[in-house]
This record gives C-alpha cells, sequence and structure tokens, in this order.
C-alpha cells in the first residue's frame, strides 16, 4: 500500500516520503478499512516538524482523522459488515498514522459515517469539532452571550459558527484578511475583527457594546493572542488552543487588575481524562448533529495521497483552508 511517512523531523517538504508499506490484513477482533480520506491537521504538521506536544518513533506516518470503508473482518468481529462507511475515532490507529491506504483498527474505533456527509467531510468531524464544543462547554456559553475566536476562517472557527446556531451563543470572529469577513457574516458571525489592522478592543465594544471581553478562543497567540488578553474584561477567561503565528503571547503586570484567566486547552490530553460514559455521550451527541446536518463539515481543497508535492503545498499555504488527502 502507498503511505506518507518521514524519518526525521523537519520542514515538510524536506522530509516527507512516498513510500510503499505492505498491507496490513485483520486479526481476530480486528477490522481492515480501507481509507478514503484523511484530513491534515495543523497538529500534523506540527508532528512532521518536531514542533507538538508528542513526538513519534521514527520512522513514523502523520495523520490521526481519516474515514474509509470496512475491507475485511477479522473472527469474531460482529456489528459490521464488508462495504460499511466508517469514520475513525481519535486513537484508533495509536502512532501507526492514518495518511495510508489501509489501516487496522479495533470495532470500537468506528462509527458509522452518516449518510449526509462524503467521505471527505466524514474525515473532518473530529478533531476540530470535539475541541470546538469541549471548549464552549468549559466556558459555559450561554443563549445569546458573545464568545471571541480567533482565526474565525479556519476549519474550526466555522465549527463554532455551526455550533453557535445550534446552542444560540453569539460569535465576533478574528481574521487576517478583510475579505474573509463577508462570508463568517454570511454563516451567522455577530461580527467580524480584522486583525492585525482593527483596534481589537474598540471593535469588540462596537460590535456587542461591552467595554471588555469576558470570554475568547485563541488559535492563533503571537500578537492576535496579546491584543484579546489585553482587552479581556475583568474575570475574563481565554483559552488558547493553537499556535498559528508560532509567537508567544505577552502578559505584563496589569493582569493584576483584570485578575482575568488564560489557559491552554489540549484535545487529546482532555479525552485521556475523560470515562468511557463521558466520551460515548459526548461521540453521539456530536454524531447525531452530523447525521441530522445541523453540523456540516466544509472542505476547501482535496489532494490525491499520491500527490506528494500537492501534499506539502497545501499543507503549509496559509490559504487552502481545510484540506483532505483523499484516495
Amino acid at each position: 500500500m502507498k503511505a506518507i511517512e518521514f524519518h526525521e523531523f523537519g520542514a515538510l517538504a524536506d522530509v516527507l516520503q512516498l513510500v510503499e508499506k505492505p498491507t496490513p490484513t485483520a486479526g481476530a477482533g480486528e477490522v481492515l478499512v480501507r481509507l478514503t480520506a484523511r484530513s491534515i491537521n495543523p497538529s500534523d504538521v506540527y508532528t512532521i516538524q518536531g514542533t507538538y506536544g508528542v513526538r513519534p518513533s521514527l520512522p513514523a506516518v502523520p495523520g490521526n482523522e481519516a474515514a474509509g470503508v470496512i475491507e475485511a473482518l477479522g473472527e469474531g468481529v460482529t456489528g459490521w459488515s464488508v462495504g460499511d462507511r466508517v469514520i475513525l475515532m481519535l486513537g484508533a490507529v495509536g502512532t501507526e498514522g492514518t495518511w495510508r491506504e489501509y489501516a487496522v483498527v479495533k470495532p470500537q474505533f468506528l462509527v458509522p459515517t452518516p449518510a449526509a456527509l462524503s467521505d471527505a467531510q466524514a474525515a473532518c468531524t473530529w478533531v476540530n469539532y470535539l475541541t470546538a464544543w469541549i471548549m464552549s462547554d468549559e466556558l459555559e456559553l450561554q443563549p445569546d452571550e458573545p464568545v471571541l475566536v480567533t482565526a474565525g476562517a479556519s476549519h474550526l472557527g466555522r465549527a463554532m459558527l455551526q455550533l453557535a446556531a445550534v446552542r444560540g451563543f453569539k460569535v465576533v470572529a478574528t481574521v487576517r484578511k478583510a475579505e474573509q469577513a463577508q462570508a463568517l457574516l454570511d454563516a451567522g458571525a455577530l461580527g467580524v475583527i480584522t486583525h492585525p489592522g482593527d483596534d481589537l478592543a474598540a471593535r469588540w465594544k462596537e460590535i456587542t457594546g461591552q467595554k471588555g471581553i469576558a470570554k475568547a478562543i485563541d488559535a492563533v497567540a503571537g500578537e492576535t493572542g496579546t491584543a484579546v488578553f489585553n482587552a479581556m474584561a475583568p474575570y475574563g477567561q481565554m483559552i488558547v488552543y493553537g499556535l498559528l503565528s508560532n509567537q508567544p503571547i505577552q502578559i505584563d503586570g496589569r493582569i493584576i487588575f483584570s485578575e482575568a484567566t488564560i489557559r491552554g486547552f489540549w484535545l487529546g490530553r482532555w479525552l485521556n481524562r475523560q470515562t468511557p460514559q463521558v466520551l460515548g455521550k459526548l461521540i453521539a451527541d456530536v454524531s447525531a448533529m452530523f447525521a441530522d446536518g445541523r453540523l456540516a463539515p466544509h472542505v476547501d481543497t482535496t489532494v490525491a495521497l499520491d500527490d506528494l508535492a500537492g501534499i506539502v503545498r497545501v499543507a503549509t499555504e496559509s490559504g487552502a483552508g481545510k484540506v483532505v488527502i483523499t484516495g
């Protein structure tokens, strides 16, 4: 089978290779899935570069999210059939990676693909939507309450807008390019702030009528994250889940006057802390919303698994949007 692999950490163009690996077989209690779509997330890029929170043993295949079709059932597997469309849950492949043609997984790590979703959409269901869902829960967002979401044009930013439509809270998004604003307004954003560029605190007050930001979710850090934190209201809460700028948030002594809080969020660590009962309900709730169309992943760009140059290009360019590896 074909797979994308790296033998050292570094720039994607320098370390990724298209290789042939033995096609695995399903053992007892296992399922062989022919993968047809795999999401590219920032965490995948950071892992290849060696800057993510954990480093895999090398050589390694990148990727965590994927969807496909059941190719074979191992002895003793029930409840599934060859030909079933499935989504791999996070962690389904362990450290094996999903940027490959086939994967062997335990059946408990599979979820039926809703008929409403294409395989490409199905490959984008977990990382961003679970992150958006959990962070909105942890911020205890209420109906009509505004929350600032940086990188609003990202896949997670759009997931937050879809979730806001379901739960009733309001999203004020930041974007780097002013031309991205109208699409977010059309998707339900209460307002859009271009940053760098706009006076973030002033625009927040103009949009919401509130002097300070009570709740914020940041994927950027750096200059934008710093501006968000400096605009926080007394006792404001800010969750940082990304580092798109690769720059630090600067916090000065004025934090003593706001008593605002800032903390990180890492989906993998959060999932590891939960009981099977909590995870089961979370997955069931999110899956139901995919099935009835309340949540619908948007895919901007697709690239074939055997197009290594194309994968490198779209994984590293800022304008590619949500990218899925197909084939």
